[in-house]
């Protein structure tokens, strides 16, 4: 289960979340891949609904190209598609029972239901290059 993040929203003043990080993390301008990782060269924005009460949130994911896995000197390479393939976020963002303020969903507890996604991007020599190709609904 993702954190509340109350403090966030309640500085915010009811300002519309736009989209949700990969921690859960609420975010209030419109989605850039460069405002992910300092080191992902791979960004996806895509739609998720949530289990229980199938309210959607856009949420994103980034990766690097290649990274060391943990332990070993194994070498892991990525790619755009491969990122869009497994687009898993998990547990989706905190969110009450739609139509029922204060009234906690039980979905927050249960791996959210990727359905699609709305942009996917690749670094390219220092600038990010968005793949409309790979955009729309999941692959199964």
């Amino acid at each position: 289960m993702k954190p509340a993040y109350r403090d966030i929203l309640a500085v915010a003043g009811g300002a519309p979340v736009e989209w949700w990080d990969g921690n859960g993390v609420p975010r209030f301008w419109p989605f850039e891949p460069g405002l992910l990782g300092v080191y992902d060269q791979l960004a996806v924005l895509y739609e998720i609904a949530c289990q229980s009460c199938r309210a959607t949130f856009p949420v994103s994911e980034g990766a690097k190209r290649f990274d060391i896995m943990a332990g070993s000197l194994e070498v892991v390479e990525s790619d755009l598609p491969a990122l869009v393939a497994r687009a898993d976020y998990g547990d989706p963002p905190r969110h009450d029972m739609p139509g029922r303020p204060g009234e906690r969903c039980a979905g927050e507890t249960m791996s959210s239901v990727p359905t699609r996604i709305v942009e996917a991007w690749e670094q390219v020599n220092f600038d990010w290059v968005r793949r409309p190709g790979l955009e729309g609904p999941v692959p199964d």
